[in-house]
């Protein structure tokens, strides 16, 4: 009975305590000028998985996986300019919807002559920013998908 009480895994509230072997116990200093070490920082804001420059030197030394974030500017425009577009197409859909609804409350026919005429306005405006979108998609399509 009394081994059974030694065996039991002590319970702390938060995280188990680390097994002996896992623990860091070593030290190693290291001595950087200030452009090693803004080099570093900067790349440590680049990675996806640390959070540490100690984090950042075990996987350098010990040539573990790094992910690093890359960024395109020019992508960033061509996303602004989607999303304009697209918020163009948004507006242009709602005027669709308010002249549809003008139509089904009118009961004489002659009535609908006007509608039409401004619903061929949007639709020319929709078409052609239909057209700028394909564009902006095919210049993303050249850069981001493998040939």
């Amino acid at each position: 009975m009394e081994k059974e009480k030694d065996r039991k895994e002590i319970k702390t509230r938060g995280r188990q305590p680390m097994a002996e072997i896992d623990k860091a116990t070593e030290r190693l200093n290291l001595r950087l000028t200030k452009n090693e070490m803004a080099i570093l920082k900067k790349r440590l804001q680049t990675t996806a998985n640390l959070k540490t420059l100690t984090d950042l030197a075990k996987n350098i030394i010990f040539e573990r996986k790094i992910v690093v974030y890359t960024r395109d500017k020019d992508l960033d425009i061509t996303i602004r300019e989607i999303v304009k577009l697209r918020n163009e197409m948004n507006a242009i859909g709602k005027n669709f919807n308010q002249i549809a609804k003008r139509i089904n409350t009118y009961n004489e026919q002659f009535l609908y002559k006007k509608e039409f005429t401004e619903i061929e306005k949007h639709f020319d405006k929709f078409k052609e920013l239909q057209i700028k979108l394909v564009s902006y998609f095919d210049l993303l399509a050249d850069k981001w998908l493998q040939k």
